[in-house]
């Protein structure tokens, strides 16, 4: 079912992987795909079965689940725990058993995630060899173009000498992003990612 959230278990206890497997299966929203023991076997299940979220123990969990979302569960709360799951980047941390309708809604809020469609952009690249050849008067014309038929549009400006769009659209323009070039493209692909499914304005400027 496309609401219902495939979730792996990595819990070194079998007794507390079968309650969390219980709370989860009762719910009807979240389905136990696989259990693992260790971190060999959750990084070959998730590659198999790429879940929605993986809920583990951080140390477990320590070298990552890929794009799924990381619950970080402990059966005792301490500042090492605490620190190995942000390393291992948890989106939640929770005590077991104290905390487990926390757990269970942040589940099924994923479960709630997937019922809404993903929506799509077709991406134009403008480029010139030099200055004044026209790139930004395309894309600004373009994009301008494009919002007055009704369609979604978001700028990125790549130019990180000459930044003009802001000046030649007058549209409303995001912050810089700063660092090398691997984390700019990081930060950006996740930016305009977000941009595109939550945007509500019809011409956006993002500075690159």
């Amino acid at each position: 079912m496309d609401d219902v959230a495939r979730v792996i278990l990595a819990i070194g206890s079998q007794e507390v992987a079968e309650e969390v497997l219980h709370l989860l299966d009762r719910s009807g929203r979240a389905r136990v795909v696989a259990t693992a023991a260790d971190d060999r076997q959750l990084a070959e299940a998730v590659r198999q079965l790429e879940p929605d979220a993986v809920v583990a123990e951080p140390a477990i969990a320590a070298a990552g689940v890929g794009s799924a979302a990381l619950l970080a569960l402990v059966t005792r709360e301490s500042i090492a725990a605490l620190r190995a799951a942000i390393d291992a980047g948890a989106q939640g941390f929770y005590v077991w058993p104290q905390e487990r309708q926390a757990l269970l809604g942040r589940v099924l809020a994923l479960a709630a995630a997937r019922r809404v469609p993903e929506r799509r952009a077709t991406v134009v690249a403008v480029h010139a060899a030099r200055g004044g050849a026209g790139c930004t008067f395309v894309a600004t014309h373009l994009a301008q173009a494009l919002g007055r038929r009704d369609s979604s549009c978001l700028l990125v400006e790549c130019d990180r000498v000459k930044r003009n769009l802001r000046l030649a659209s007058q549209a409303r323009m995001s912050r810089p992003v700063r660092g090398d070039r691997s984390t700019c493209v990081a930060r950006i692909l996740q930016q305009v990612h977000e941009r595109i499914q939550h945007r509500r304005s019809r011409l956006r400027c993002f500075d690159g």
